[in-house]
């Protein structure tokens, strides 16, 4: 076991960063911000005062813009959106969505992640016996499957387990036993790391398995630099044997660039076992302390050949060049992707009996290309639903086409719930949510929240024969401008403790009809009314 004076040292070290951080680092990026903004509005004002640009003119450019928006192959929702701020407010929109198209870093990772995805999308062989055993079975489901293998590089597997966890303390028990079993290798990814009793645990076993030579990858999204962990703290990982990279870390630049986040939660352990879900590293995911009263979150454990789609999709990301120093001389020792792929032979390729039956498929989203491959996924589920579709999601903002496939679905009899959480970690987020009650249940969807709290699970179950557990939320930040991961499952009989659960969290629920929503606060509906333009950019 690890001697405690070393994590003690590295608690007291990372504490002392987050303090400085707090009283300095924050004050400086703050002040930077507050300068670029006087900059801005300074250039738009020089515009507005300028003699040589008439009122003609600035009406006359705002409508070539969006000419060329309305044109553009994107987001219905993002379109109206620029076409209200260029029409509405011409300079301002005008020079930020001038600003948003040209962004460098955002075209770089954009070009560096299509080159990464298009090396590695063929590195996985598809299975032709379990594809046409599934074709036979249900060719909407296989038809499915080939979209993800066609846009996420995933293939669809029948020869793996899938173990559903309804609350963070069950996964976090499974997690410890998995990673003290690691022999060869442990890939985490996080949106969220926080200190406490859940990731000290965690990070005991870690340096354990690195000083007995298991190799350990972890990678979390550049917000926590910010929020929860000090910006050396990398440094203090791989002082105790672990390779660290953080994605994106936040800068005091205004950039499209830092829009995009790494919202995935992936563990990958000797290429044998993979987790995913919604739970983070963070003692509120494990009903350490309260946040937002009760919180309610679920995952997956995955057992076999289908944990290789997780353990490509997180090299994926690993491989992406960075322009720090320490991350390119981390990455020049790496394995390539290739290599891996030579390495599932020892790693993956082994012989595993399944105990349950069914499909088990995981696949990723990205915002660097244009498929929408999460809400693709959802809006499948929904159109092929005949008897239920019953989701769990922490926020809803919705797309015109969720919106019509949920509406539709509940017209035709499919019995549409969704379960919402009644204390939001997010009150924008919450109030932009409840202004689409009262037209979904006019239509027929029913709408819960859950009263002991904060509901961050993510998952879709159809017909006690579909199954979705992520990252992934039905709002545009999930659908359009994060990184995110989920698991599909199909025919599985894992899927009846996932909906055993839906019903158990349904007793637990108030529903939501036009009494309750006639006592909704007027100012929640008009503040979330308007914030809902903004929404699809946000």
């Amino acid at each position: 076991m690890v001697k405690k004076e070393i994590l003690e040292k590295t608690k007291k070290k990372a504490k002392k960063g987050l303090f400085r951080t707090i009283f300095s680092r924050s004050f400086i990026f703050a002040l930077l911000l507050i300068l670029q903004l006087f900059a801005y509005f300074f250039i738009c004002s020089s515009i507005l005062t300028s003699e040589s640009v008439k009122y003609l003119s600035l009406i006359i450019i705002a409508v070539i813009f969006g000419f060329v928006i309305i044109n553009k192959n994107d987001n219905p929702a993002i379109i109206i959106t620029w076409l209200f701020l260029i029409l509405g407010f011409p300079v301002f929109g005008i020079f930020i969505y001038f600003f948003t198209i040209v962004q460098p870093q955002v075209k770089t990772l954009k070009k560096e992640y299509i080159k990464e995805f298009d090396k590695t999308k063929d590195i996985l062989d598809k299975d032709d016996e379990i594809s046409q055993k599934l074709k036979k079975e249900n060719e909407d489901i296989y038809n499915l499957s080939n979209y993800l293998n066609k846009y996420s590089g995933s293939i669809i597997d029948s020869n793996s387990d899938i173990k559903y966890f309804a609350w963070g303390e069950e996964k976090f028990e499974y997690l410890k036993k998995e990673l003290k079993k690691a022999q060869n290798f442990i890939f985490m990814e996080y949106f969220i790391i926080d200190f406490g009793e859940m990731w000290d645990e965690i990070l005991n076993i870690l340096i354990d398995k690195a000083q007995k030579g298991v190799e350990i990858r972890l990678m979390y999204d550049g917000t926590n630099t910010f929020s929860r962990l000090p910006v050396k703290y990398p440094k203090e990982l791989e002082s105790l044997g672990i390779k660290c990279k953080v994605f994106s870390p936040i800068r005091p630049v205004f950039t499209t660039y830092q829009n995009h986040r790494d919202h995935r939660k992936i563990v990958v352990i000797d290429g044998k076992v993979a987790f995913t879900g919604g739970i983070n590293l963070a003692d509120e995911y494990i009903g350490k302390y309260e946040r937002f009263g009760k919180w309610k979150d679920t995952g997956v454990m995955i057992s076999g050949n289908a944990v290789k789609n997780f353990t490509l999709m997180f090299l994926q990301i690993w491989n992406l060049k960075s322009k720090n120093k320490k991350e390119k001389k981390c990455l020049a020792t790496a394995y390539t992707v290739e290599q891996y792929a030579m390495l599932y032979q020892k790693y993956t390729n082994i012989s595993y009996k399944t105990q349950s039956n069914g499909y088990v498929l995981g696949y990723g989203d990205s915002p660097f290309d244009t498929e929408r491959v999460g809400e693709n996924v959802y809006l499948q589920m929904i159109n092929t639903a005949k008897r239920y579709v019953h989701i769990m999601t922490p926020y809803l903002i919705l797309s015109y086409e969720m919106i019509q496939a949920l509406t539709f679905a509940a017209k035709k009899g499919v019995d549409v719930k969704i379960i919402m959480p009644h204390i939001p970690d997010k009150k924008y987020a919450f109030w932009v949510a409840r202004t689409y009650y009262q037209n979904l249940i006019d239509n027929g969807v029913k709408i819960y929240e859950w009263k002991p709290g904060f509901v961050h699970a993510k998952v879709f179950v159809v017909d006690d024969i579909q199954a979705c557990v992520g990252s992934i939320n039905i709002d545009f930040r999930s659908l359009c401008l994060h990184l995110e991961c989920s698991s599909y499952i199909y025919n599985n009989s894992e899927i009846l403790n996932i909906e055993k659960d839906y019903e158990k969290t349904l007793e637990e629920c108030i529903e939501v009809n036009n009494d309750f929503i006639k006592k909704i606060p007027k100012i929640q509906i008009y503040l979330g009314q308007i914030l809902k333009l903004f929404a699809p950019l946000l």
